[in-house]
């Protein structure tokens, strides 16, 4: 398996359609999903893909995955609407706990680290991973969000080897929601 498609599968196996646009500014764009309720700036084109999956006992829900690269550098974005009761049964900082034991799982990555963050008032995690794919050192920085029933990832991928990108650290800077989600109600 190349890297690429290395990093395309860790994207949708990190859950972690409609009307999208990009608009040029600079050497980055501004890509926005309507039925996402997000923008983001990133210099790579997004590619999107749909799929089900499981989460949580059992619960069926869809991950929109929003992947592109530019450079050396893998670009993703993702969300996925938890079923409502699952999202209130626990409290932010433990269904993001149980995130981050997830990405490092499904990543076999080593953690580096795991900063509490906010979105407005919604709760998140800044992440660093160390993960191997096909045999090459890569760093895998991200942010989780939940936004009231809503979980959205988004994360870089690069070389470890490799300069640190600017463009990497903007583009998980420029996360926005773009339309007002209850917060979670067990949030404090």
């Amino acid at each position: 398996m190349n890297t690429k498609a290395a990093l395309a599968w860790t994207a949708a196996a990190l859950a972690l359609a409609g009307c999208l646009r990009t608009e040029a500014e600079g050497s980055a764009h501004v890509f926005s999903s309507v039925p996402g309720a997000f923008s983001v700036r990133s210099p790579a084109r997004f590619r999107e893909d749909v799929k089900a999956i499981t989460v949580g006992r059992g619960d069926r829900v869809t991950l929109h995955s929003f992947n592109g690269d530019a450079g050396e550098v893998v670009y993703v974005v993702t969300y996925v609407d938890y079923p409502a009761e699952l999202a209130s049964s626990f409290e932010p900082e433990s269904m993001l706990d149980r995130v981050v034991k997830g990405q490092v799982s499904q990543t076999q990555g080593q953690l580096l680290r795991s900063d509490p963050v906010m979105l407005g008032q919604s709760h998140g995690r800044a992440t660093e991973l160390e993960v191997n794919l096909d045999g090459v050192a890569m760093t895998m920085r991200g942010r989780d969000y939940l936004v009231g029933d809503r979980l959205y990832q988004m994360f870089t991928v690069q070389r470890r080897d490799a300069a640190d990108a600017p463009a990497a650290q903007a583009f998980l800077d420029s996360f926005e929601t773009t339309e007002a989600r209850p917060v979670n109600q067990m949030a404090r």
